[in-house]
């Protein structure tokens, strides 16, 4: 087992700063290598994560998706922020944590799997016409939408639900889940 020393760099010397490992977590804000004195380089910093259990991973509470301007390939803490939307609702969720909300300007986006405890919702509550102008399509080839293992926790709000194809489940498909669903 791995143990973290705070006063050494990962080389194992130190000579004034040192690379701090941050949470280990892909799309977490603090994830990634900085430079920072050992002195300071401990947990309540974020730095020399040998494993996420060591420095808590922070996470954005919300992600922001435009279809016309967003971007699936950015990186770092913005990602997902109102400058920097992401292009997918599906990249939204893969970068979510449970209890995140994922907020959908109007546009068409692509089938969605969801597999955790997060909040989609169209701007519906500010113009009750977004619901016609925010689609999930299944292409013609699948579900629009699929539930997967979530609880009433997770949601789906202001949609139109098109273009799904099977044989249960054409529009939304409920595997072991139970989402709240509210104007769609």
């Amino acid at each position: 087992e791995f143990e973290t020393n705070y006063s050494e760099d990962l080389c194992g010397d130190c000579f004034g700063t040192n690379a701090c490992v941050g949470c280990n977590a892909e799309y977490a804000i603090n994830a990634g290598t900085f430079e920072i004195d050992c002195v300071d380089c401990n947990p309540e910093d974020g730095g020399n994560c040998s494993d996420i259990e060591v420095c808590p991973c922070q996470f954005t509470n919300s992600y922001i998706v435009d279809s016309v301007y967003g971007n699936d390939d950015c990186t770092g803490g913005d990602c997902g922020d109102v400058n920097n939307p992401l292009l997918t609702i599906q990249e939204a969720i893969n970068r979510a944590n449970p209890g995140n909300t994922i907020y959908v300007n109007p546009g068409t986006y692509g089938a969605i799997l969801v597999d955790q405890d997060v909040i989609i919702i169209s701007l519906y509550t500010t113009d009750e016409s977004a619901i016609y102008q925010t689609i999930i399509s299944g292409g013609d080839t699948t579900s629009a939408v699929t539930f997967k293992d979530v609880t009433s926790d997770a949601s789906l709000k202001g949609f139109t639900i098109t273009g799904g194809i099977a044989n249960y489940g054409a529009g939304i498909h409920l595997e072991n889940s139970s989402p709240r669903l509210e104007r769609l």
